[in-house]
C-alpha cells in the first residue's frame, strides 16, 4: 500500500483441503503458510521503498486471543522490519476485517458484523486514532455462519469452502422458482442479538434425507441466514440507530448482500465488504498500518 493509501500489489493463495474434509487443523494451517509465502512474496515489485511492515497477529482485539497461524505472517513482518530498520504493526483479524470493508474511514460508532467460517459477531465498533475499540454484542452460541455453510455444502457434494458452490446452487434454485420461494423454511432462533445455528444443521441435513433438491436446501439455508442475521441487527437498531457495516468471507454471497440492501435501503447506511474483499483482511491490516505510521510521523 502507498502513502496515499493506494494498494499497489497483492497475491493471494487458498490453503488446500482434501476432497470431503471440512476444514484444517491448526498446525496444518501453519505448514501451509509456511510453504506458500516464499513462493507469494517473490513477485514482490522491485524497487519498492518499504516504509512499515503489518500483520494480523490475533483473531480479536482482546487479551486472550490466539491461534497458532497468526505467528507465521507475525514472523515473517517483523522480520523484514527489523532487517529494513522499519516499524513494525500488530492489529487483528477482526480489526483487519473491519478496515477491509471501508473504503472511507468512519468517525461515528456503528454496529459491524463478521461472518465467516471461524467468527460470528455483532460488535459494538468506535473508531480510534489507528483501529477500533470493538466489543462483541451479539452472534452465535455454538456454530459459525460458515461452518454451517461448509457442513451443508460438503454433504452436498461441494468443495471446501463450499461458499461459492452453495451460492450457485442457491442461485438456481431463485432463478427457476422466481416468487415461490423454498418450501422449506426454518424459523431462526434467538436470544437479543445472540443466536444459535446448530439446530439449522441438523434440519437441512434432515430435509436432505427426506428428498429436497440440494439447489432448495441451499436457497432455504442461505434465507435463514439472512433472516437471523436481520433480526439480530433489528434488536441492536431499536436500541441505538447506526451505520451497519458486514464484513467476512460469508458477506461475498450475493444472495444475502441483496436481501440486505433491501432490507435496510432507507433505514441505517449499510457499508458491505467489497466482494474481492469480503474474506480478505489483508488490505484492512494495512490501512491500518498506514494509519499508525501517519500517526508516528506526525508525533516525530
Amino acid at each position: 500500500m502507498s502513502e496515499e493509501g493506494r494498494c499497489l500489489w497483492e497475491k493471494r493463495e487458498l490453503l488446500k483441503v482434501e476432497a470431503g474434509r471440512r476444514g484444517l487443523r491448526q498446525q496444518e494451517a501453519v505448514f501451509q503458510h509456511l510453504q506458500a509465502l516464499p513462493t507469494l512474496m517473490e513477485d514482490f515489485p522491485s524497487g519498492v521503498r518499504l516504509l512499515a511492515t503489518a500483520a494480523s497477529t490475533r483473531p480479536r482485539p482482546v487479551a486472550d486471543s490466539y491461534m497458532p497461524v497468526f505467528e507465521v505472517g507475525r514472523t515473517v513482518a517483523q522480520s523484514i522490519a527489523a532487517l529494513h530498520g522499519i516499524p513494525f504493526y500488530a492489529t487483528s483479524h477482526q480489526e483487519g476485517h473491519i478496515a477491509a470493508a471501508l473504503t472511507e474511514p468512519l468517525t461515528e460508532p456503528f454496529w459491524a458484523v463478521h461472518l465467516s467460517g471461524g467468527t460470528s459477531e455483532l460488535l459494538d465498533v468506535r473508531p480510534e486514532d489507528a483501529g477500533y475499540a470493538i466489543t462483541v454484542v451479539g452472534g452465535t452460541l455454538d456454530l459459525h455462519a460458515g461452518q454451517l455453510i461448509d457442513r451443508i455444502g460438503v454433504k452436498l457434494g461441494c468443495p471446501f469452502p463450499a461458499g461459492a458452490c452453495l451460492e450457485k446452487r442457491a442461485v438456481s434454485f431463485a432463478i427457476k422458482n422466481t416468487g415461490s420461494g423454498a418450501a422449506i423454511r426454518l424459523s431462526p432462533s434467538l436470544k437479543g442479538a445472540y443466536f444459535h445455528l446448530s439446530g439449522a444443521e441438523n434440519y437441512f441435513t434432515r430435509c436432505m434425507n427426506e428428498g429436497a433438491s440440494p439447489e432448495e436446501v441451499a436457497f432455504a439455508l442461505f434465507r435463514y441466514l439472512e433472516e437471523t442475521l436481520t433480526r439480530a441487527l433489528d434488536h441492536l437498531l431499536s436500541q441505538e440507530t447506526r451505520p451497519i457495516l458486514l464484513s467476512g468471507g460469508v458477506v461475498a454471497n450475493q444472495l444475502l448482500r441483496e436481501a440486505w440492501r433491501q432490507t435496510f435501503a432507507g433505514r441505517v447506511p449499510l457499508i458491505l465488504a467489497p466482494v474481492s474483499y469480503a474474506g480478505d483482511n489483508a488490505l484492512g491490516v494495512a490501512r491500518i498500518a498506514l494509519a499508525q505510521w501517519r500517526k508516528a510521523l506526525q508525533r516525530s
